[in-house]
């Protein structure tokens, strides 16, 4: 009989950013989430003043932009969507 190991991790915490109050916590935070979600369907209007402090976060960063149907804020656009995504 052979043992078996354990393929239990332990859970991932995702803090999400949702507005620039959000951005400022999460850059204080002493001991951040596994990672950050970055919600441009919410942030759509000040990406701009929010993406030079993106370096600066102390965690990996996921982007995403959901669609109103999946909770997501305003009727962003598939173009709107790709310059905020790049900085354009």
């Amino acid at each position: 009989m052979t043992g078996r190991r354990s393929t239990r991790r332990r859970p991932r915490i995702v803090g999400v950013i949702a507005s620039r109050d959000d951005l400022e916590q999460a850059l204080r935070m002493r001991r951040p989430p596994d990672l950050f979600e970055l919600r441009l369907d919410r942030l759509a209007g000040v990406v701009g003043r929010v993406e030079t402090k993106l370096p600066k976060l102390r965690a990996p960063l996921i982007i995403t932009a959901r669609h109103p149907n999946e909770g997501g804020s305003g009727r962003l656009s598939l173009g709107s969507v790709a310059r905020c995504s790049v900085g354009s």
